[in-house]
């Protein structure tokens, strides 16, 4: 079983937090809540509550994910304290915010792009354009983080729509480009409250950009474009996923895997574009270089190279990401978490050499 991922950033946005000492009224609180979660049309009256709770939700689920404590794959669900992932469970919502997050991911260019659309928001309900637009990027982040925070855990693993969710990644990550979220910094940019929006004001996306990058030199998570953000922690579930295989059954792997079909090829440019390579901090992408070496640990492996990796651009993307970046890894102590994917390596670089 590979190690539980916390994530931990600084939330700049104002949000209601849920404070209650006591645990059973708190765990109350958020199950009438996720009983109100459902699909509503975009930027209806109901969306906007819908996203309202998301948030409130989102925070408690931030704070339960990053709590130190056993990780033991034997511990089950119902031993801990994490009141989101239960009630999630309870109410049966997971798949509910799975189908949310893919509806939302859907109406991205009109949520975002449409003048029209915003405009006819923000009057309706008295807000300016960026705040329709925040709504609509934190609700997809938020999504996010409730389906990491849940499937931390293997309960929640066991019942994930393997299908809308590799439906989903696919169009996150193929969506994640620099092309693209220059495009969104440019047209959507922000201005500060109480200030007029102008859309023909002049932006420079690239160095809005770069006024994220951190000391560290690159883009910590709460700086995070929101679609970079969301196509990261979709890569954290899909290894929530994984890490779980000796406790699964093999029905429920063999189902993981063939949803990962369509998920990897997609997964392995993402990961070796100068782009992310560029702005994401390595420690950060080593839990998709872990999500790799777990998805090859598998006795399936051989099975499915070719599903994988479908051409030969593909296999030599992924041989060129394994050398430059998953290959180093093995002489730090994050060894035995990436060395499973040498496997694919091999049998991989044996074929392009033939």
């Amino acid at each position: 079983m590979g190690r539980k991922i916390k994530l931990y950033y600084s939330k700049k946005e104002d949000s209601e937090e849920i404070h209650m000492s006591d645990e059973k009224d708190k765990e109350l609180s958020l199950l009438k809540m996720f009983i109100k979660i459902n699909s509503y049309p975009l930027y209806s009256s109901a969306f906007f509550a819908n996203c309202k709770i998301m948030r409130k939700i989102a925070n408690v689920a931030f704070v339960e994910q990053a709590r130190e404590g056993d990780d033991s794959a034997d511990r089950s669900l119902w031993d801990r304290s994490e009141h989101a992932a239960k009630c999630i469970l309870e109410t049966g919502k997971l798949n509910v915010i799975l189908k949310i997050f893919l509806d939302a991911w859907k109406d991205v260019n009109i949520a975002l792009l449409d003048k029209e659309v915003c405009t006819k928001a923000a009057v309706k309900f008295h807000v300016s354009k960026p705040t329709v637009r925040s709504y609509y990027k934190q609700l997809l982040k938020d999504c996010t983080l409730i389906l990491k925070s849940a499937t931390d855990y293997i309960e929640p693993v066991t019942i994930l729509d393997m299908g809308v969710f590799a439906e989903l990644s696919v169009k996150l990550l193929s969506s994640t480009t620099e092309e693209n979220i220059l495009k969104y910094l440019e047209r959507t940019k922000a201005k500060k409250s109480g200030e007029a929006e102008s859309e023909e004001s002049s932006v420079d996306p690239h160095a809005i950009l770069k006024s994220k990058v951190g000391k560290e030199g690159y883009i910590s998570f709460g700086s995070m474009p929101f679609s970079m953000f969301t196509s990261i922690v979709i890569i954290y579930v899909w290894y929530n996923l994984t890490r779980r295989f000796d406790d699964l059954p093999e029905e429920r792997i063999l189902q993981i895997e063939k949803a990962a079909v369509s998920f990897f090829p997609i997964l392995v440019e993402f990961l070796y574009s100068d782009f992310i390579q560029t702005y994401v901090n390595p420690t950060i992408l080593q839990t998709a270089y872990e999500f790799i070496s777990c998805l090859c640990d598998s006795e399936n492996l051989l099975d499915m190279v070719d599903d994988y990796l479908p051409s030969k651009k593909h296999k030599k993307i992924f041989v060129a990401l394994y050398d430059e970046h998953i290959k180093p890894l093995l002489a730090t102590d994050s060894a035995a978490q990436v060395v499973a994917s040498r496997e694919l390596r091999d049998v991989v670089g044996d074929e392009l050499d033939c």
